[in-house]
């Protein structure tokens, strides 16, 4: 469970050319010691540049968050049977201009068994813009655009599975479609579901880690 919650096992690529996830102190720190003696000897601007080519990429704990909620989505038909779970903060104009990814992580199963394996797994989780109501009532709206709902799938469950093992969702970068959409105000949801007779999407905890490019402080 602690790497879950503390998003240690995020994917942390080394292939040249991809970001860097700094999941420890100790590697945040590193880094920060480098930006001090690039800043003894370059404009701060310059060490801004050099740091963001390397594409170290920090958590942003203000919006990340977790949920401990046991859910279970159960498909009696062949339509998606779907249930709301919970949501990142409201995300301001400065969150949108310094996210560089947000990624799902859940620790779920599906029913357990499959008749046919081959078939693909039919439970899964969307990340959606959302918005809070206006009236305060805590009821969360996905906004829509002409081809529908804004969502994208973030990753399914294996098929077959019995125990709530972690699963790692897709990492939505700062390429991903959803930040063209993303909005002044809008929530990021959590959406479980499972489609066709038998199949069930089972979650126990999951969390939402938010990412920005590494930036010095002013020494």
């Amino acid at each position: 469970m602690g790497a879950l919650l503390s998003s240690e096992s995020i994917s942390r690529d080394s292939t040249p050319g991809s970001p860097r996830y700094c999941t420890t102190y100790d590697e945040l720190l590193v880094w920060h010691q480098l930006a001090r003696v690039l800043q003894h000897a370059l404009p701060l601007e310059l060490v801004i540049a050099i740091l963001r080519h390397a594409e170290l990429l920090v958590p942003i704990p203000r919006l990340s968050v977790t949920s401990r909620s046991h859910l279970e989505v159960i498909a009696r038909t062949g339509a998606v049977e779907q249930r709301d779970w919970f949501t990142s903060p409201p995300l301001t104009h400065q969150d949108l201009a310094h996210i560089a990814a947000v990624q799902l992580h859940t620790q779920s199963h599906d029913q357990g068994w499959a008749s046919q394996r081959d078939g693909g797994s039919w439970t899964w989780f969307d990340l959606c813009l959302a918005r809070t109501g206006r009236g305060g009532d805590g009821l969360v709206e996905v906004r829509k655009r002409a081809a529908g709902e804004l969502r994208w799938m973030s990753h399914h469950n294996p098929i077959a599975s019995r125990k709530p093992d972690e699963r790692e969702g897709a990492i939505f970068d700062v390429e991903h479609e959803i930040w063209t959409h993303a909005r002044d105000g809008d929530v990021i949801l959590v959406r479980v579901c499972a489609q066709y007779p038998g199949w069930a999407n089972i979650v126990y905890a999951g969390s939402l880690t938010f990412w920005r490019y590494f930036e010095p402080s002013v020494i």
